[in-house]
């Protein structure tokens, strides 16, 4: 099954909660948020098997996916918020 898709599951810890992410090499992702290692384990794993769509897929734990995506989440939110001196009047 040469054509079998790519899938990556992993977590991080994202604060007081723990954070998901599910990527399929080259195509759509999913994340999320869950309260505890294992409920973020299930959930990463559930959108893993989501994204297969039914297909026979290669599906793998990698735990980085998790941290490189949540890295950029919270980049791109920073990115979106004025500058601290705006903020603050400062």
């Amino acid at each position: 099954m040469d054509d079998a898709p790519l899938i990556f599951w992993g977590r991080c810890r994202s604060g007081r909660r723990w954070f998901w992410a599910a990527s399929e090499h080259e195509g759509d992702q999913a994340h999320g948020w869950a309260d505890t290692r294992d409920e973020a384990a299930r959930q990463g794993n559930a959108a893993a098997v989501k994204l297969a769509a039914g297909r026979y897929a290669n599906i793998e734990i990698l735990h980085g996916i998790a941290v490189e995506h949540l890295k950029r989440l919270n980049a791109a939110k920073g990115a979106a918020q004025p500058p601290r001196s705006a903020r603050t009047g400062v």
